[in-house]
């Protein structure tokens, strides 16, 4: 059996945007520390099911381009389909880590 780590998210559901908590599942060590440094850094995970039932899954964090306005600063769209938010997530914190750290990307 895997160890599975869970970070915290927000899903917006349909038709009025209400916000349930809930968690994201990262069985890779390695991404999930680095989900927790965006975290810490003052970034929250969103997720939704789109109109055209693919989901958006963004990372909610202070943008240094909008004087750390929050906004999104890291997004991942794709097919809903079992373990797409996994092989999808990374995508989304390789630019929220080029975001908050232009120079490093870390």
């Amino acid at each position: 059996m895997f160890d599975i780590n869970e970070i915290p998210a927000v899903q917006f559901m349909r038709p009025d945007g209400r916000e349930v908590h809930g968690e994201i599942h990262i069985k890779d060590d390695v991404l999930y520390h680095r989900a927790n440094c965006l975290i810490e850094q003052g970034c929250r995970f969103t997720l939704e099911v789109l109109t055209n039932n693919q989901i958006s899954l963004a990372i909610e964090g202070p943008d240094p381009a909008m004087d750390d306005e929050i906004g999104d600063i890291g997004i991942a769209v794709f097919c809903n389909a079992p373990g797409a938010i996994e092989a999808n997530i990374e995508k989304a914190i390789r630019q929220a880590e080029a975001t908050l750290n232009p120079l490093t990307g870390e």
